[in-house]
């Protein structure tokens, strides 16, 4: 018996567009395109980013997604300003969805399935997050949601090199989440006017949620 979250037979499952951006990143990005290919969601679509890459990555995505499903970036820009320019396009403004992908990280088949029924259940979230683990043999936590401290830096409630045994396999609120496959309604992140783009990289999520 799977134990995949299923839709309300009543309903059609919401468009989900995931959004790829990579600067440089053909070394690690097919075991990517393979599970976001894997995913057992029923309506995603991908469009990916290239973010002025010189490695060839560009031509490894239009080979893998068709020329359609890429956006190629004249000068390199910070990750707000790539997810705006994909979020503007045709599938951007179809979707009900959207999920942030990096192109180093592999998500499980049922990640965006997981997600989706997260916010169909609580139409007040806007945000959600993915427990995100690191890509050594062993099951090391990276991140299930952070906080900060009265300072604004970020903490983690997380132990040191702590190991994944579905301690954290719960719904919980946070005060933040990582970019990395955070799923966001596109209506509010258009209401909110996207990421600051003022951040390069680093705390643009915090600063968002």
């Amino acid at each position: 018996m799977s134990s995949t979250p299923e839709p309300s037979a009543a309903e059609a499952p919401p468009r989900v567009l995931a959004v790829l951006v990579s600067r440089n990143g053909a070394e690690w990005l097919v075991p990517t395109l393979r599970t976001l290919r894997a995913q057992r969601y029923p309506n995603l679509e991908v469009l990916a980013v290239d973010n002025a890459s010189t490695d060839g990555t560009g031509d490894l995505l239009r080979s893998r997604l068709g020329e359609d499903q890429v956006l190629t970036l004249p000068g390199p820009v910070g990750f707000g300003r790539a997810v705006a320019q994909a979020v503007r396009t045709p599938q951007g403004e179809a979707a009900e969805y959207i999920l942030l992908v990096h192109d180093d990280m592999a998500l499980m088949p049922d990640a965006v399935q997981w997600l989706v029924d997260a916010m169909r259940k609580d139409p007040s979230l806007a945000i959600v997050g993915p427990k995100l683990r690191e890509w050594d043999d062993e099951p090391v936590l990276q991140q299930v949601g952070m906080s900060a401290d009265a300072f604004g830096r970020a903490e983690s409630t997380l132990g040191r090199d702590e190991l994944d045994q579905g301690q954290h396999d719960g719904r919980g609120d946070v005060l933040w989440v990582s970019t990395a496959g955070m799923l966001l309604r596109r209506d509010v992140l258009t209401a909110l006017g996207g990421f600051d783009q003022r951040f390069d990289a680093f705390r643009d999520d915090m600063d968002l949620c």
